[in-house]
């Protein structure tokens, strides 16, 4: 009995073979990139928008000066060597794109993730915002001087009442700090006033 020859498979078979392997290996590679998207989605859900500083240590470092900006990036790094920074937060500048993406919204989480940065804050400084410890309220404030400061002014004379001009030469810092600091006590004022009012303290200390 004479064998049976094995069936050979010509060039042409072969290479439909391998082209139809090929096109199905797209379908493989498209799960794999829906899974990426929702891990992407899904990490995107839980974003990271504020940063919090103080009590020695910081969510943030010095590396992150495209997240936190660099003066967020600084306090964060003094923060982490130890230095007798004020605690607060920073709010990374993801928020201002996600800001301009979403039809001018902010994320979900912000809002939550800043009451935590200010719990941080009470917490670390040993008081709560708003409570009447009697602590001193301090106010940073840069005052920087108008160019025309120096520019010949008109003024009057008041030995002879009468019409003349005065140039202010040398430092400035004695004509304006006396004014900027009567400025700033009135700003402050207002502002606590403001506060006061729309908390609706004012009547009940008026009663």
């Amino acid at each position: 009995m004479a064998k049976k020859k094995p069936k050979r498979i010509s060039t042409k078979a072969k290479k439909q073979a391998v082209r139809r392997a090929i096109a199905r290996k797209p379908a493989a590679k498209a799960k794999t990139t829906n899974a990426k998207t929702t891990n992407a989605k899904s990490s995107k859900a839980k974003a990271k928008w504020v940063y919090a500083f103080g009590g020695g240590r910081a969510d943030g470092k010095t590396s992150m000066r495209d997240l936190l900006g660099g003066k967020g990036a600084g306090l964060a790094e003094m923060a982490n060597l130890g230095l007798p920074v004020p605690p607060g937060f920073t709010i990374t500048t993801e928020v201002c794109t996600y800001y301009y993406a979403h039809k001018k919204t902010y994320p979900v989480e912000l809002q939550k993730q800043m009451e935590a940065g200010v719990a941080n804050m009470e917490k670390i400084m040993g008081t709560k915002f708003g409570a009447t410890s009697g602590m001193p309220l301090l106010v940073r404030v840069a005052v920087k001087p108008t160019p025309s400061i120096a520019r010949e002014q008109r003024t009057v004379n008041l030995a002879t009442m009468k019409e003349t001009t005065v140039t202010v030469g040398g430092r400035h810092d004695a004509c304006i700090v006396p004014r900027a600091v009567a400025a700033v006590e009135a700003m402050m004022a207002l502002t606590l006033a403001d506060f006061a009012l729309r908390a609706g303290a004012v009547p009940r200390v008026l009663k």
